[in-house]
């Protein structure tokens, strides 16, 4: 069990020092940045974990390796959206700026709706965060409603 933590515990520390590595730079020079940190990324994390590594990180656009149950969120601003899987288990991460709270709590009518239940809730001077679950799937929602950005995580296997 410990092992499987440390492991975790590497994956998304990684995946936070790739997320703020490439936070500022030029267009054109951003997508040979990423393409490069992503593939550096991917073998360190294959020699850590032993498995297959794939990293993903996008700008603008819904992850393509979410879950299909998972339904779109499609008001404010997607600022990034990362992933990784290795072997078989995926860690997805999605930011979105400028999320009304209206719009917040509509999407977590349509999460109810395809089938994901409320495990647990806490809300702390407009910052909210819940995990849902369908099946295997997990995602955690924080929400904070002073600053309207949401990111939404996602751990599991489809």
């Amino acid at each position: 069990m410990k092992k499987i933590l440390t492991k975790t515990f590497l994956i998304v520390l990684a995946l936070l020092v790739i997320m703020i590595s490439l936070g500022g730079c030029n267009k054109a020079e951003d997508k040979i940045s990423e393409e490069i940190t992503e593939g550096i990324a991917e073998k360190y994390l294959e020699g850590i974990t032993g498995g297959n590594a794939d990293l993903d990180i996008e700008e603008g656009k819904w992850p393509q390796d979410m879950p299909n149950n998972v339904p779109e969120f499609k008001k404010g601003k997607i600022d990034s959206s990362s992933s990784i899987t290795v072997s078989g288990q995926t860690q997805l991460t999605l930011l979105i700026a400028s999320v009304k709270e209206n719009d917040y709590n509509d999407y977590i009518g349509k999460l109810e709706e395809a089938g994901f239940i409320k495990l647990i809730t806490s809300n702390y001077d407009g910052a909210v965060t819940s995990t849902y679950k369908a099946g295997n799937i997990n995602l955690s929602l924080n929400y904070n409603s002073r600053t309207g950005d949401l990111k939404i995580g996602f751990i599991g296997s489809e």
